[in-house]
């Protein structure tokens, strides 16, 4: 080992200590003198502001004609551009700001180029796909991977390359794209040769555009490997539309709220007579407080407090569970006349009760679903968590399994989450609310009705509580033709998520059937919340 003693350079850096004072400092005079000279800039007049008022750039002063194309080929200004970056990032804090207007004029097109290897492995006889992207002369993405399959021609080898490195190419433009990196051209290069007609070379330069279209020119094939070119490219075109097209849409083809049996209602006065065998006259008192002011009515569905408090709260969670979600789930499918077969996805959330096998294999099992359904279980989401199983299902019916339903299932078990302990804070109901807008230039609010009448009547249904209100709304005759149904669901921790339904029709209420259709005209209950 050999003592270098101080470093005095590092990365073109100079270093400068000066311990008598207690300073350290980095220099780059050395590293900028030489981009300069680089950039033939070397002796050109320093000036105190690095970016004056009147200096403007903008996209019309780009090359337009072959000719300054040509010219601005021969200027080194991406590299000069990255130069500042570099002296920026480590010693320049103060020319950020013109690094950054320069910086907006660099060449951003995306150059793709991709070639197959013909049945290069020997074992399988599967073919190797290459390809590398390049951004402002800078090698962002690379591979060389066996395809899934094996080729039978040169061409089909090809476009197999080409298809999987078209998606790569997608998917780079989005991410690049969020990171407000604009695209005016994104160039996918493949060369193909076929090796049956050695003295017509083929080649064919894919430019793949904003609209991830693929155009070819081909030449000189015969009517055999023109098809399989035309059948690959349109499949490869199809997927890329469903996946990617952003005007594909989801519909909600209906919903059902689980309308409790009658032997399920319960006075404020049953339930403080119930809790207090079990609480200290004191929190007996304080449990009364809460439920005269949480905002539940005098005739509030409960789940199990005949037998209150259960023996075994799991078994009591899981038979509620049951009573619900497939209460909920009959009435929906009578509703819709969907078969349980056309069933692709299915996702419950559940915030506390998560038991395995999950509740989501429940319904499989009641229905006789397909093999294949997917199945999603979400937990320990709270009460927003409603909106993201709608988020969920409309990701896998466009990304994932095309041209099915799925069936989602908003659940919140009361029995699981009962507390009778001292602790006062944990006594407390909270709700969610969904808001109404018209697609017009004004806005109307149905105020808070919904809302406040589902705590009302059914207490707190948390996640679902959204599709409640929902069913007040149109029991009530409130969702017109055009009308945007704007769910929004609060949790703890505080967490929020919303989502929009575009009303196609308007809602007859004297056709509609929902938990809430045979007593709406008692609602709303004045005086309450």
């Amino acid at each position: 080992m050999k003592d270098l003693r101080a470093a005095k350079q590092i990365l073109g850096m100079r270093i400068l200590i000066d311990r008598v004072n207690g300073v350290l400092k980095l220099s780059q005079a050395k590293y900028v003198k030489k981009v300069l000279s680089r950039i033939n800039m070397d002796e050109a007049k320093p000036v105190t502001t690095h970016l004056a008022s009147h200096f403007k750039l903008t996209k019309a002063q780009s090359p337009s004609t072959e000719q300054e194309h040509a010219y601005m080929n021969k200027v080194s200004y991406a590299s000069a551009v990255g130069s500042l970056v570099y002296a920026m990032v480590f010693t320049k804090p103060d020319i950020p700001h013109a690094v950054g207007v320069v910086s907006r004029r660099t060449n951003q097109d995306l150059q793709g180029y991709v070639d197959a290897d013909m049945s290069g492995d020997l074992d399988d006889r599967k073919s190797t796909t290459g390809y590398v992207f390049i951004l402002c002369g800078t090698t962002i993405s690379w591979v060389s991977m066996l395809q899934k399959i094996v080729a039978l021609s040169t061409i089909e080898a090809e476009y197999v390359a080409v298809t999987e490195v078209s998606k790569e190419m997608i998917w780079l433009r989005s991410f690049l794209e969020e990171l407000d990196q604009k695209f005016e051209d994104s160039t996918l290069h493949s060369a193909i040769q076929n090796p049956d007609i050695p003295k017509t070379a083929i080649k064919t330069q894919l430019f793949v555009d904003a609209a991830a279209g693929i155009h070819g020119h081909i030449r000189d094939l015969n009517s055999l490997t023109i098809f399989c070119m035309l059948l690959t490219l349109a499949t490869s075109l199809y997927l890329i539309s469903i996946i990617f097209n952003p005007w594909t849409k989801i519909f909600l083809v209906d919903f059902a709220c689980y309308n409790p049996d009658a032997s399920f209602q319960y006075s404020r006065e049953d339930v403080v007579r119930t809790v207090e065998a079990v609480l200290s006259p004191e929190n007996t008192s304080f449990f009364k407080k809460v439920v005269e002011r949480s905002g539940m009515g005098d005739n509030t569905f409960l789940y199990g407090l005949d037998d209150f408090p259960p023996k075994s709260t799991f078994e009591c969670a899981r038979a509620e569970a049951e009573t619900v979600i497939l209460g909920a789930v009959d009435e929906l499918l009578a509703k819709t006349a969907v078969a349980p077969a056309e069933i692709g996805v299915v996702i419950v959330n559940i915030s506390a009760f998560n038991p395995v096998p999950f509740l989501s294999a429940m319904i499989v099992n009641r229905y006789k679903l397909k093999e294949d359904v997917l199945t999603y279980s979400l937990g320990g989401m709270g009460c927003s968590a409603g909106i993201i199983t709608v988020d969920l299902a409309k990701r896998l019916l466009l990304q994932v399994i095309c041209n099915s339903y799925a069936l989602i299932m908003s659940f919140e078990s009361v029995t699981s989450n009962y507390y009778v302990g001292e602790d006062r804070s944990k006594n407390y109901a909270t709700t969610t609310w969904a808001r109404i807008d018209r697609n017009s230039s004004r806005t109307v609010s149905f105020g808070w009705a919904a809302p406040r009448m589902t705590l009302y009547r059914f207490g707190n249904t948390s996640s679902s509580s959204v599709w409640y209100q929902l069913g007040y709304s149109e029991a009530k005759g409130r969702i017109k033709r055009g009308d945007r149904v704007w769910m929004i669901g609060f949790g703890s921790g505080f967490k929020c998520n919303s989502g929009v339904w575009h009303a196609l029709s308007a809602v007859d209420p004297e056709k509609e059937s929902n938990a809430w259709t045979d007593v709406i005209q008692h609602f709303p209950v004045e005086g309450t919340g």
